[in-house]
């Protein structure tokens, strides 16, 4: 083989190699990368693409002793009792 033949394989080789990565790219981006900050422009806050809750009613709720108290949760696989072993 002479050194053009092998330039060219070395050529169709990258364009090849820089195609499928492209393609992996534009699929990544198109279909698995979540949806991110929306870009306003600037040195404005970011707003992001979803709506955002006030968890402090959560965690209210989460650490109330009463609320606690009264879940049903898990009763009908209560911890096992302290066997001694």
């Amino acid at each position: 083989m002479d050194n053009k033949s092998e330039t060219k394989k070395y050529i169709i080789i990258l364009v090849v190699v820089a195609m499928l990565l492209g393609t992996a790219l534009i699929a990544h981006y198109t279909f698995v990368r979540p949806d991110g900050p929306i870009d306003n422009g600037g040195d404005e806050q970011i707003e992001w693409d979803f709506e955002s809750i006030d968890s402090s009613y959560c965690v209210d709720c989460h650490t109330n002793e009463s609320v606690i108290a009264a879940s049903t949760y898990n009763e009908d696989n209560p911890p096992a009792e302290d066997t001694g072993g």
